[in-house]
């Protein structure tokens, strides 16, 4: 499983290539509307600042490659 920490151009690139390649992966960004977005094309997002451990925690960091 992967984690994507932060979701801007470069972010949404490589989420888009390890999705492809058909990888777990969880993305986290700090805007909650592109959160929504995310979770519209299926991806599996987490709302937070990716610096706070509890936000990591929620987002699988445990399980991340």
């Amino acid at each position: 499983m992967y984690l994507v920490l932060g979701c801007g151009d470069v972010g949404f690139s490589v989420a888009s290539e390890l999705k492809g390649r058909g990888v777990e992966l969880t993305l986290v960004d700090s805007d909650s509307k592109r959160v929504g977005q995310l979770k519209q094309m299926g991806y599996n997002a987490v709302v937070g600042d990716f610096t706070q451990p509890e936000v990591l925690k929620e987002a699988g960091f445990e399980r991340a490659d």
